[in-house]
């Protein structure tokens, strides 16, 4: 925006440009400040101020979603658990919940005036890097799944090794050797995330689409450790069942606590540094299917590895996570890095003449009024008001 230099009345005591006879200006006082009544009409997005909490939808969110989550999973219960014919359709409905409960809170208790971009559905922007991160998320967490193995070789865990123990099933179903079934394996990963990242979508429009913009008020340390606490505690129903790490009691969510609050972090970042939730499902996806790639380069004694010691979601992943966010820490991918606000509202102000049209915000009259005064200052245009 500039002073108006047509059209805006010069009160009393206003400084009068003269002309010299080479036409030159001459000031003879200070300028007076920039009113809203000398700027020119803008026109543009204003982020708006940051949000409060909305803690009633984020309770009710989350006690939907739990609910819900426990309703689609009542039939393992009842049935034979993780051994339950119906394992293979309540999984995929159960990662459906946080959806409906986002959507339930959205439309109904929060009423953002545009929902499609406070989930973070719209806009796909910043396209370049929503697609670089997209691409390499299956890079990401298929090292940290190696690393998360050579650190438990290193722990004496487990030995170093070409084991496929655990495919072997899965090569005579299919009626192919192993190593064939292994290399089809790592050449249709990209084919195999796309399919996770179907069902991921479903967790992720509530997690980040939902959660982490309400929550982004706190701070982003504050609103990762909510959400993971609130998103590891969702997978109770499975876990109490000896899903992933074997256990059936309380020390089993907790353990699923950790794990959710470390991608939970990478996860979240990624909602806020590319401002929509699709990056986020196709991490989500992505550590879905290649968070157990580095098992194959272990040999157990046991037939069954220890979910908490020995894998990738458990203490040795939770390590090479914890080093990963340290380095994305001190470089500021935390901090100065991240876009703010996270969600704005498309808000068009114009300024004209002395009619505001919208709210112009405070920050950006006084940003005008230093401006100005900086190039008249400078001698770029004559002091006025």
């Amino acid at each position: 925006m500039t002073p108006d230099d047509a059209a805006s009345p010069q009160p009393s005591g206003a400084l009068q440009p003269t002309s010299s006879q080479h036409g030159a200006l001459t000031q003879d006082a200070a300028p007076s400040p920039v009113s809203a009544h000398s700027v020119r009409p803008v026109t543009g997005a204003v982020p708006t101020a940051p949000p409060k909490v909305p803690w009633v939808a984020v309770v009710v969110y989350t006690v939907l979603a739990m609910a819900l989550a426990w309703a689609v999973t009542l039939p393992l219960w009842l049935g034979d658990g993780l051994a339950d014919p119906a394992f293979g359709w309540t999984t995929p409905l159960m990662m459906y919940t946080p959806t409906v409960a986002a959507l339930i809170v959205t439309f109904f208790i929060v009423k953002p005036k545009h929902k499609a971009r406070y989930l973070g559905l719209t806009p796909f922007k910043p396209v370049w890097r929503s697609i670089i991160l997209i691409l390499a998320w299956p890079v990401i967490f298929g090292i940290v799944s190696v690393l998360a193995a050579l650190l438990t070789a290193a722990f004496g865990l487990a030995e170093l090794g070409y084991s496929t123990e655990a495919l072997e099933p899965l090569a005579e179903q299919a009626g192919i050797p192993v190593d064939m079934l292994v290399l089809l394996q790592f050449v249709t990963i990209p084919l195999i995330v796309v399919q996770a990242t179907i069902f991921a979508f479903g967790e992720e429009l509530g997690w980040r689409g939902f959660l982490v913009p309400a929550l982004a008020p706190l701070g982003f340390w504050k609103m990762s450790l909510i959400s993971g606490v609130i998103w590891g505690v969702w997978h109770a129903p499975l876990i109490l069942l000896g899903y992933n790490f074997g256990r059936t009691d309380a020390l089993g969510v907790l353990m699923m606590i950790g794990f959710t609050f470390f991608v939970g972090v990478l996860l979240n970042w990624s909602r806020m540094w590319c401002r929509n939730v699709y990056v986020a499902a196709v991490g989500h996806g992505a550590l879905n299917s290649v968070i157990s790639i580095g098992i194959i380069f272990l040999v157990f004694e046991e037939e069954t590895p220890d979910g908490f010691l020995q894998t990738a979601i458990g203490l040795p992943g939770w390590i090479v996570l914890a080093v990963l966010i340290a380095l994305m820490a001190v470089t500021g991918f935390f901090g100065r890095r991240l876009p703010k606000p996270l969600v704005t509202e498309p808000r068009k102000v114009s300024v004209k003449f002395g009619q505001t049209q919208g709210v112009t915000p405070e920050w950006a009259q006084q940003a005008e009024q230093q401006r100005a005064a900086q190039r008249a200052d400078t001698g770029e245009i004559p002091r006025q008001t």
